[in-house]
C-alpha cells in the first residue's frame, strides 16, 4: 500500500466529520434548494430515493429510528461505508480482513427486503416517509 493511500485512509474521518458539521449547520438552507421528487409529484408514489434528505437530517439529529423510517438505504449505506473504512484501516496497519459480506446469499435477500419495503410503503401509510 502506498504511503499516500495510507494518509488518505487515516485522514478520511476528519473529512467526513467536517462534511457532517457543514451539513448540520446548513441543512435548513440546503432543504430550501431541495428539488421535489417528480415521481411523487406526478403519481403520488414514493420512489426509492424519497425520504433520503429527511433520513440524513434524522441521523444528524441522532434519531436512528426516524432515519430508518424515512429511507432505510441511507443508514445502510453509512454502515457499509464504515465497514469499508474498517477494512481499509486494517489493511493500512498490515492486517487485511474482509468485513463486508461478499456472497450473493447476503446481498440478494438484503436487496429484496429493500425492494419490498419500497413497494410496500406506497400501500401502507405507516411505512411512508413522514412529510
Amino acid at each position: 500500500m502506498t504511503k499516500r493511500r495510507k494518509w488518505l485512509i487515516l485522514l478520511l474521518p476528519l473529512g467526513i466529520a467536517v462534511l457532517c458539521l457543514m451539513l448540520k449547520l446548513y441543512l435548513e438552507h440546503i432543504a430550501v434548494l431541495h428539488i421535489p421528487c417528480m415521481l411523487w409529484f406526478l403519481t403520488g408514489l414514493y420512489c426509492p430515493g424519497c425520504g433520503g434528505t429527511r433520513s440524513i437530517r434524522a441521523l444528524l439529529q441522532g434519531d436512528l429510528l426516524l432515519s430508518l423510517r424515512c429511507n432505510p438505504a441511507v443508514p445502510l449505506l453509512i454502515l457499509l461505508g464504515l465497514l469499508w473504512y474498517a477494512e481499509q484501516l486494517l489493511a493500512v496497519f498490515g492486517r487485511p480482513k474482509k468485513i463486508i459480506p461478499r456472497s450473493r446469499r447476503f446481498w440478494v435477500p438484503l436487496l429484496g427486503m429493500l425492494l419490498a419495503f419500497y413497494l410496500l410503503r406506497n400501500g401502507i401509510s405507516t411505512l411512508a416517509p413522514p412529510r
